[in-house]
């Protein structure tokens, strides 16, 4: 958004010129009116002294006016740009709140679903682990028939490897635990 200057301009070097001619001591902002006031009065012209002083706030009344006028639509926009920014400030901050609530309840309910959550993972867990096994028990089971199948095709080297598998599945923790019946053990022995 360009801030776009009147027609009306201002004269810079007509302003610096002026301010230049206000003595420094009223430019103090630690100006001290009384001092002023009782110079005036005990002076030789007090009328003088007033004039020149209201002359020169007359001159500076002007200057100012001009600055107004040539500048008055950017400053304008620039108050209302400045009051919609406040505004969008304003609804930023309430949809600020707004996210913090919703991220809180958020976090309250997933930390009270994360018991439940973590419950149906280890679930998950001991019933994967309980397939596995009982995919193994099921071919420990199912051994003898496949290696008297091989025998009977004289696969000797597959019924060998049946054996095997069978063997090493017996073998294992897990097999031991569920105590496995003995009919499967004795019919995975050689």
């Amino acid at each position: 958004m360009a801030i776009q200057i009147a027609s009306a301009t201002v004269d810079w070097r007509a302003v610096d010129a002026q301010l230049a001619s206000v003595p420094e001591e009223y430019k103090d902002p630690k100006f001290y009116a009384l001092k002023h006031v009782v110079e005036i009065l005990t002076s030789d012209s007090p009328k003088a002294m007033v004039a020149q002083l209201r002359d020169q706030e007359q001159r500076l009344a002007i200057l100012v006016d001009n600055m107004v006028q040539g500048y008055h639509s950017g400053f304008a926009r620039s108050i209302q740009n400045y009051s919609r920014i406040l505004q969008l400030f304003g609804d930023a901050k309430e949809q600020v709140d707004g996210l913090k609530k919703a991220l809180a309840d958020g976090s309250r309910q997933l930390s009270a679903q994360s018991r439940t959550l973590q419950q149906q993972w280890r679930r998950s867990l001991t019933l994967e682990a309980s397939l596995k096994l009982l995919d193994d028990i099921q071919l420990v089971a199912d051994a003898p028939g496949r290696i008297e199948t091989a025998l009977a095709a004289k696969a000797w080297s597959k019924a060998v490897d049946l054996l095997l598998e069978a063997c090493n599945k017996l073998a294992r923790d897990e097999m031991t635990k569920v105590r496995v019946p003995a009919t499967l053990r004795a019919c995975a022995r050689p």
